[in-house]
């Protein structure tokens, strides 16, 4: 019982920590003006290390950003919040997962 509960503890506060990345540098942009480009250009940073106060992210990490803010997303759409879910690619592709070294 214990496990579980320090489990799911564990899982908020790898959800907060690579959400914060998110908020802090794009939190200024309202949710329907947030592109694939913002999502991008922060990935991008935050592997190069270039985010401040953040060391360089993995490929994982940063995947792991971009599963959790489309599924922020698209629970904001689905209770009403947000008319359509952002960022798309043109023909409404989403994201591409940022590739992980030795194919992995």
């Amino acid at each position: 019982m214990h496990e579980t509960r320090d489990a799911s503890r564990l899982a908020v506060s790898g959800h907060r920590s690579k959400l914060s990345a998110l908020r802090d540098e794009l939190g200024h942009l309202e949710v329907q003006k947030l592109s694939k480009a913002d999502l991008d250009t922060l990935v991008g940073r935050l592997r190069r290390g270039e985010v401040e106060g953040r060391k360089k992210w993995t490929p994982r990490s940063c995947n792991y950003l971009l599963h959790l803010a489309t599924a922020v997303l698209d629970d904001q759409v689905k209770q009403g919040n947000i008319v359509r879910r952002t960022p798309r690619r043109p023909g409404g592709r989403r994201p591409e997962q940022v590739p992980h070294a030795h194919g992995r």
